[in-house]
């Protein structure tokens, strides 16, 4: 009886490959790895795993080829990890000791990293996603880099509190670089929705709440300087969506 199918989309992640399958080898009675003709060492690396199923498909979105990937699963359920996250050794010992009895759905606590630091409080945690399901019950829908997973009706989902690990920046400036791409996104989506006036005073009051939040009520001050880094630069980047919407919707 196959349980538990991971569902892992790659290109070009050598970088992380090796943590990621690693990590969910000890529970996972398959891994589906879906590559999109990565042009380094993934394919290689991949392949040596055991249990890896390996498929290689034209990407076309992060939806496609993560539905594609799910429908290749055997297992009864469905567990869907990024390359560049890794399984907790306590998530994996959920995993080992509730193997025979699954819920039909589980919520999981991300802790993103920059670098090597774990950004344990603040905005970012705990980060819950929607990454185990019982399958044929869940798809996933949305858009370009805001993909969640939609399941069937009156399905019971937990929360966990195992940790898995994402390893999304190298440094804050590697942030930085990315986040242009997420204010130009943020910003198509805030004009689409919202008028001239509530955009100026969500301009003007977003970046201060999200600030107070994340540095005070979530406690990002424990973090230290970094903890600092990262609040500031959330308030910034949310600045800079709604100035670029604001700017957008002046000129039309």
């Amino acid at each position: 009886l196959m349980r538990i199918s991971t569902v892992i989309i790659t290109q070009n992640s050598q970088k992380f490959i090796e943590n990621c399958l690693t990590s969910v080898e000890p529970f996972s009675d398959e891994i589906i790895v879906v590559d999109s003709y990565s042009a380094d060492q993934t394919p290689q690396m991949a392949k040596s795993f055991e249990k890896v199923k390996f498929y290689q498909r034209t990407f076309d979105g992060f939806i496609t080829q993560k539905n594609y990937a799910n429908s290749l699963a055997k297992g009864s359920h469905i567990f869907s990890l990024d390359s560049d996250e890794v399984v907790s050794k306590d998530l994996q010992n959920y995993f080992l000791s509730n193997i025979s009895q699954l819920p039909d759905a589980a919520k999981i606590p991300r802790l993103n990293h920059i670098g090597n630091f774990p950004i344990s409080a603040g905005n970012w945690y705990p980060e819950h996603k929607l990454r185990l399901w019982k399958n044929g019950l869940g798809y996933w829908a949305g858009e370009a880099s805001h993909e969640y997973l939609v399941l069937n009706k009156n399905i019971k989902t937990i929360t966990l509190k195992e940790n898995f690990y994402h390893f999304n920046h190298e440094s804050f400036k590697a942030m930085k670089i990315k986040s242009y791409k997420y204010i130009d996104l943020g910003a198509k989506k805030i004009v689409e929705k919202s008028n001239l006036l509530e955009i100026f005073f969500k301009m003007i009051f977003n970046p201060l709440i999200k600030f107070i939040k994340g540095y005070f009520i979530k406690m990002g001050f424990t973090l230290g300087l970094n903890g600092l880094i990262l609040e500031y630069f959330i308030a910034w980047e949310t600045f800079h969506k709604y100035r670029k919407a604001f700017l957008i919707k002046i000129k039309h």
